[in-house]
């Protein structure tokens, strides 16, 4: 896929933050990841677009959006080496019960991997949290995008084996959250969410990081 022309756009975002709701000719490239109809930030970075070549339809063109870290030259975006314990990582909740949930593990240490990994959160291992978030489903729910630290590494040679995560931190939590209706919900405060265009709140142990 030939690049025509790469551009950095004059802005700086955060891990999870919106870079551009998804069409059909827009691609997450390298530091993004694609979420809920939205291309967005794996990294903290600078936003750029690459114009490439469409191979599917000739004489048309896709948009790549990607993040770089402010330091490192585009060329440089990377997958992620082999998860260590304290890594932190940026993934999806794709199943809770009252004891534990299942998490795509989506990106480590702000780097995309190829393939997501698998990842449990255990009830005891969310930390400490309002009086509220007592239950694991106040906690977080399917679809949220959340940040977690690696507790205990997979087992080598078994595919089946899932690493264990933390919330422990208070850097850690929900990022984004859907909500009961089906929609996006941003962070509130420490423990809800709200949608925006309703103001209707939910529960949830929100991810403590600062907002720019």
């Amino acid at each position: 896929m030939a690049t025509i022309e790469t551009s950095k756009i004059d802005r700086f975002v955060m891990v999870g933050e919106i870079i551009v709701e998804s069409e059909a000719n827009y691609k997450a490239g390298s530091g993004t990841y694609f979420s809920n109809g939205f291309i967005r930030s794996s990294i903290m970075g600078n936003v750029y677009t690459d114009i490439v070549e469409d191979k599917a339809n000739p004489g048309k063109s896709e948009y790549v959006y990607s993040v770089k870290e402010p330091n490192l030259p585009p060329e440089m975006a990377s997958l992620a080496n082999d998860p260590k314990v304290g890594d932190m990582i940026t993934g999806k909740i794709t199943y809770i019960s009252q004891m534990f949930a299942r998490v795509h593990i989506l990106c480590v240490n702000n780097l995309v991997l190829k393939v997501p990994l698998m990842g449990i959160l255990r009830k005891e291992h969310l930390g400490k949290r309002d009086p509220k978030l007592e239950s694991l489903p106040n906690c977080i729910q399917p679809g949220d995008i959340v940040i977690a630290q690696i507790l205990q590494l997979a087992n080598i040679g078994n595919n089946n084996s899932p690493y264990i995560l933390s919330m422990m931190e208070d850097t850690c939590g929900v990022l984004e959250a859907i909500g009961r209706d089906g929609k996006i919900m941003r962070p509130f405060n420490t423990y809800e969410v709200i949608n925006k265009e309703t103001g209707n709140t939910e529960l949830r142990k929100v991810a403590q990081v600062p907002i720019m």
